[in-house]
């Protein structure tokens, strides 16, 4: 009877003391990256939740993967693991086809070490970042979580991480564009920045020529408004674009934007050229304040010989914009002229192939 009685106090004593359900769970990848000195470090934590308690043992494994053409692993670092009862962390790095970090703990002796919810341990990641123009995810894969309940040789599988996926580098909220008189006034917007060093502005004009060039924010989470003019444009429908760059020469296209110019010029004006110099092709501006019978747009070689005619017709008030390819033609300083009845203009402009 003594001895049943003893047996019986030491299950209830043992069930008080040993609970056989631990509530553990995994912390964040926490991760800093920083494109300036391209670094990655991932941080990653386990810890229990309050008012809980357990033996770490024999394993708790961690298993990450990368993409090795975008990443280079550095080093790890173990930081706050407690290996006073022979709780021994150890790193294994396999640079094979699909790289991977092994991060094992285990037993090498003793009876495991008692942890609670103040216990949280670290290990720490250092990759350089090789491209980033790649996805430089990083991914737990295959891992155990594994604890021992005290007094029981009982192991407890302990939830998940999920992969580190980089931000978008540069997150374009919105583009659009809107005419004043005769100009183009463009707006677009970020939520979030990485690695940004600028935005090339784009207009086509036979095909798409940079036209400005307004700088980027780095990198910021914080939302951010930009703004260019394309002043002196013709009456008619203008198509934009931007052209994302990022301080390692990667670029990114927006979506193209279209913009209705309608509006009537004060006066006769013929404008400068662009570009100027220019190989092979240019754009010639001009602004007619009427209607007109007969417009001429002519361009010479420096010995006035006439060697393109771009327009000969009537056209109604507003701008107008041609284009010419010199493909055909040697390098030269050449004249282009505008003619009307009530108004003639010209102009120099120089082909430097």
């Amino acid at each position: 009877m003594r001895n049943y009685f003893i047996l019986g106090l030491m299950m209830i004593i043992t069930s008080l003391s040993y609970p056989q359900t631990i509530n553990g769970r995994l912390g964040e990848f926490e991760t800093e990256a920083n494109p300036f000195d391209s670094t990655l470090f991932i941080t990653l934590q386990l810890k229990l939740n309050e008012n809980e308690s357990a033996i770490l043992g024999h394993a708790h494994n961690v298993k990450l993967t990368f993409n090795s053409t975008a990443l280079e692993y550095v080093n790890g670092e173990f930081l706050n693991f407690n290996e006073a009862q022979g709780y021994v962390p150890t790193l294994i790095f396999n640079p094979g086809q699909s790289p991977t970090i092994h991060i094992e703990t285990e037993l090498a002796g003793g009876a495991g070490t008692e942890v609670t919810d103040s216990y949280i341990d670290f290990v720490r990641i250092h990759f350089n970042i090789i491209d980033f123009s790649q996805n430089n995810e990083v991914c737990p894969k295959d891992n155990d979580y594994l604890f021992y309940s005290p007094g029981s040789q009982t192991a407890w599988l302990m939830g998940e991480w999920l992969c580190y996926e980089p931000p978008t580098p540069v997150e374009l909220a919105s583009f659009s564009g809107s005419s004043n008189n005769s100009n183009v006034n463009l707006t677009w917007t970020t939520t979030t920045e990485m690695n940004n060093k600028g935005f090339e502005v784009e207009k086509f004009v036979g095909d798409w020529q940079m036209i400005g060039y307004v700088p980027g924010f780095g990198t910021t989470t914080e939302p951010k408004l930009y703004s260019f003019t394309d002043i002196n444009v013709t009456s008619e429908k203008h198509s934009y674009r931007l052209k994302q760059v990022d301080y390692d020469g990667t670029f990114e296209y927006s979506d193209v934007i279209e913009v209705e110019v309608d509006f009537v010029p004060a006066e006769y004006l013929l404008h400068q050229n662009y570009p100027n110099p220019f190989n092979p092709s240019t754009v010639i501006e001009f602004s007619l304040p009427e209607d007109v019978a007969n417009v001429k747009l002519s361009i010479y070689n420096a010995l006035g010989e006439k060697v393109a005619e771009l327009a000969n017709t009537s056209l109604q008030a507003g701008k107008y914009q041609y284009q010419w390819n010199a493909q055909d033609v040697v390098t030269g300083i050449y004249i282009y002229e505008l003619r009307t009845d009530k108004f003639v203009s010209v102009k120099k402009m120089i082909l430097m192939k």
